[in-house]
């Protein structure tokens, strides 16, 4: 132990011997207790050793260093380039008095032609090869995870067993230059729910499941969306927002490479894609991680808080004429505006100072949030975190403006028997059916429900044709075998109401050919 530092003995036993070759001192067989503070003495900086070893990674597949500085900056070193951790840690070895000491005695004795300072400079070298070829071999990394954490007050890097490291990051406050309550107040007027806005993001943020924290912005072309998340919009230049167009979106979901980096999602807290025109199956995906590939660079996996969607038009999957699929439903809360922001006077008289502005009130407010949510410790504000994204869900979940589909699965049923009744009777459809004692025998009800709900959605695939398709037991109950006496058996199907008599003469003389 040196300055109350410990590293791995056969990592100390190495330096032993690397000075028993350069300075020809042997540490061997000094007592154990004895060998650390001699090492330091001899020139093995103890505290940059540590600080390399716990902050760096090598990664196999990239034949690079993975560096974290105090600050937590990524640093990516080649092989020969090691010597550079330096910048970060201090001198790994230094030419200490003992040191060159040491090496006087080597040349003195002439053992060596060398100079004093060439056997330092090799001795430095060795010692740094030791370390990095340490590094190469007991920090090998095939997956990262990178994750700011609130409460942390130092950066740190860990590694399990299957060599997958996490990255543990500080958070940083967001920059405040002028706050205005007048431009406030003006942007208030023009968008309601802003605060709502920065409640929900600031809650993700702290919430260990964020299912509820998904957002569709449904707001006119003029609204101000690029104010807000644009390339150069208030969001954006905070950092509190990434945007993914939804081609990345759909390689992220799949694992597939893309243009992007981990490290812009690694502070971000909202995931945002900007005038989408579908969601699908794999939106749920997006809940609380994702991993992003990027080519050439080791795949990490990101934390996922905030997913906003925003469109000007209805969007494909989300909401359709019978509601909204049920697992949309209990994901997605739903923001209708229809201001434009040029209609403000304020904004139309400076709309670059506007938008400085307003990243000012939305740095100064999330601020707020977050320390408000920091001081009420890891544990509570989870708990509270958790409470004020189902309160917002409560309030502005999406089915309150557009239902749930399975709120039309009465009607739905109707419209199947009704579609079953005048197949039958137009003699369109190819499948069995009896008259029992209950009403009437479908069988193969499978292919039967999968035509009609094909024919009553006009579609063959989306949120509700997979919805109806999964409920079919759901909505017209299970399957049964009741007598047909026709087969003089038991015969499996499901069991519908008999139709209206008007139809029941080609009903019976349907059967009767089948």
């Amino acid at each position: 132990m040196a300055d109350n530092i410990t590293i791995p003995v056969n990592l100390r036993d190495k330096l032993i011997a690397v000075l028993n070759r350069s300075l020809s001192v042997d540490l061997f067989k000094i007592p154990e207790e004895q060998k650390a503070p001699r090492l330091a003495d001899l020139g093995i900086n103890f505290k940059a050793i540590d600080h390399a070893l716990s902050m760096s990674l090598w990664l196999p597949g990239r034949g690079k260093f993975l560096f974290i500085s105090p600050i937590g900056k990524r640093t990516e070193l080649k092989e020969d380039k090691f010597k550079n951790i330096q910048d970060f840690t201090g001198p790994i070895f230094r030419a200490t008095d003992a040191a060159k000491a040491a090496a006087k005695a080597l040349k003195d004795g002439g053992s060596t032609t060398k100079g004093s300072d060439k056997i330092l400079t090799e001795t430095a070298s060795a010692v740094r090869s030791v370390v990095s070829d340490w590094i190469m071999t007991h920090r090998q990394c095939i997956a990262l995870s990178s994750i700011v954490d609130m409460f942390a007050e130092r950066p740190s890097l860990t590694l399990n067993e299957d060599d997958a490291a996490t990255l543990i990051l500080t958070h940083i406050p967001y920059p405040v230059i002028d706050f205005s309550e007048k431009y406030e107040a003006d942007f208030l007027e023009h968008f309601p729910q802003f605060p709502e806005l920065l409640d929900l993001i600031a809650a993700g943020r702290f919430a260990p499941d964020r299912k509820k924290a998904y957002l569709f912005i449904h707001a006119v072309s003029d609204f101000g969306k690029g104010l807000l998340f644009g390339g150069n919009g208030a969001f954006t230049q905070l950092g509190v927002v990434t945007e993914v167009n939804e081609k990345e979106l759909d390689k992220m979901i799949n694992a597939g490479n893309m243009g992007r980096t981990a490290r812009e999602f690694t502070r971000s807290l909202v995931l945002l894609i900007n005038e989408c025109t579908r969601i699908n199956n794999y939106t749920k995906q997006l809940e609380n991680t994702l991993s992003v590939t990027t080519k050439f660079a080791i795949t990490e996996r990101c934390q996922m808080y905030t997913k906003i969607f925003t469109a000007a038009d209805p969007v494909s999957g989300l909401v359709s004429e019978t509601g909204v699929d049920e697992q949309i439903a209990n994901r997605f809360g739903y923001f209708r505006v229809t201001e434009k922001i040029d209609d403000r006077p304020l904004f139309k008289k400076n709309p670059g100072l506007y938008v400085k502005r307003l990243k000012d009130i939305i740095a100064h407010r999330m601020n707020e949030r977050i320390n408000t949510y920091i001081a009420l410790g890891e544990d509570e504000s989870s708990r509270v975190a958790s409470l004020a994204l189902k309160a917002f869900h409560q309030k502005h979940g999406i089915s309150k403006s557009f239902g749930v589909i399975t709120d039309h699965y009465d009607e739905i049923r109707d419209a199947f028997y009704e579609h079953v009744y005048y197949d039958i009777a137009q003699k369109k459809i190819g499948e069995a059916f009896f008259k029992v004692k209950d009403g009437l025998l479908l069988t193969n009800p499978a292919t039967w429900w999968k035509n009609f709900v094909y024919s009553y959605l006009a579609k063959r695939d989306g949120h509700d044709v997979h919805t109806l398709l999964r409920d079919r037991q759901i909505i017209l109950g299970g399957d049964k075998s009741p007598y047909v006496p026709e087969r003089k058996k038991s015969v499996k199907g499901v069991v519908i109401p008999l139709p209206p008599e008007n139809i029941a003469v080609n009903i019976h003389r349907t059967a009767a050919n089948n």
